[in-house]
Formats: structure tokens, sequence, C-alpha cells
């Protein structure tokens, strides 16, 4: 019912892949609905970056509150080096 409603009313593709990404529609019905040159795998993966990156900021909330405290982030930082590391990545893509 909602893939008919899409088709009778131009949606971006943004909120197309939001609906997608909510499990709203599926893959079949979101490459129907989306402009033929816009990259589906593209717009993916740069919402599973920014999702990512909003899991994450607790992270680096918690590294700059210790250091400004005057404390040694440098635990902190090994503890956390594989989630930075994927942070930076994410915001390369993005």
């Amino acid at each position: 019912m909602l893939f008919e409603l899409l088709k009778t009313k131009k949606q971006s593709n943004e909120t197309l892949i939001k609906l997608f990404n909510k499990n709203l529609i599926t893959e079949s019905e979101l490459k129907q609905l989306v402009d033929e040159d816009f990259n589906i795998e593209m717009e993916k993966e740069k919402y599973e970056a920014q999702k990512y990156l909003n899991e994450t900021d607790w992270i680096i909330a918690k590294i700059s509150e210790t250091m400004t405290s005057g404390e040694d982030t440098a635990e902190l930082i090994e503890k956390y080096k594989d989630e930075i590391s994927k942070r930076k990545e994410c915001r390369n893509l993005l």
C-alpha cells in the first residue's frame, strides 16, 4: 500500500532511502521509485556511515571531556582505537 502511494507522488531519493532503511519498502520497490542515475548502494553506505557516527559520538565526547579535565586520554584512545578508525572511514565516505 505504501509503495502504491509512493508511486503516485514524487519523493526525493533521500526520503526513499530512509523508507528502505526502515524496512518500509523493499529493495526492488526502491529501485522502481528512484531516479535511474541514482546510486542506491552509495546512498545506503552513506546512510550507514552517518548512523555509525551518530551511534559512536559518545566515544568522542568521553575522550574530549577527559582531555578537558586535564586527564590522560591515551588509555581511552587505545580502548576505542577500532571505533575511532572506523569513524574516520565513515567521515571520509561522507
